[in-house]
């Protein structure tokens, strides 16, 4: 096999073989046995070169996306988005009113997603979020009185077999806020 994973120019897939040399492309079914030998035969090469798995990257060949996020979000009839922007002393990112005939929604909403890049691990996102937030923690508790105050966690990754770990020392603010602490994860 060489390191394109072709072998006598066939390249190589569990349930088939396909011809990568010339311009016309053509498969080789295998029979369910085959099939399983050609399997174990690959996952044997493979547990022999593995290589170790560092940051978005699986191989030489192979590269992953991932995007983190963290977004603080208040809901309800929330009758002056200003001044939960003046209270919190930050500039939303979004925000938008019941009946706005771009957003379906039957609530208001005001959201801030601090600027750290998306690729950074999901614990910085949360940690700037923290870092805004935390001098008003006690707004934030009040607010929770007639609003929803509730904080959007976004994983995205194009990579099946990932996931992600977030220190303890970054959970603070959903025990100080007293909210749940949820992870939006989408896999594509």
């Amino acid at each position: 096999m060489n390191k394109s994973g072709s072998v006598n120019g066939w390249r190589q897939s569990p349930l088939a073989r396909r011809r990568t040399d010339g311009a016309s492309l053509r498969y080789r079914l295998l029979s369910p046995t085959n099939a399983l030998r050609h399997i174990r035969q690959l996952e044997s090469e493979a547990m022999d070169t593995a290589l170790p798995i560092h940051r978005g990257v699986e191989s030489d060949d192979e590269r992953f996306f991932f995007a983190y996020s963290a977004t603080l979000r208040v809901s309800g009839d929330l009758p002056d988005l200003n001044a939960i922007s003046s209270a919190l002393g930050l500039q939303p990112t979004h925000t938008h009113k019941s009946g706005d005939p771009n957003y379906p929604y039957s609530h208001d909403m005001w959201s801030y997603t601090p600027a750290v890049d998306r690729s950074e691990p999901l614990h910085k996102h949360i940690d700037a979020l923290w870092a805004a937030l935390k001098p008003r923690k006690q707004y934030l508790l009040e607010l929770k009185k007639y609003a929803t105050v509730e904080v959007f966690l976004g994983y995205r990754s194009d990579c099946e077999t990932a996931g992600i770990e977030v220190p303890h020392t970054s959970l603070e603010m959903f025990t100080e806020l007293e909210i749940p602490f949820g992870l939006s994860i989408i896999v594509t």
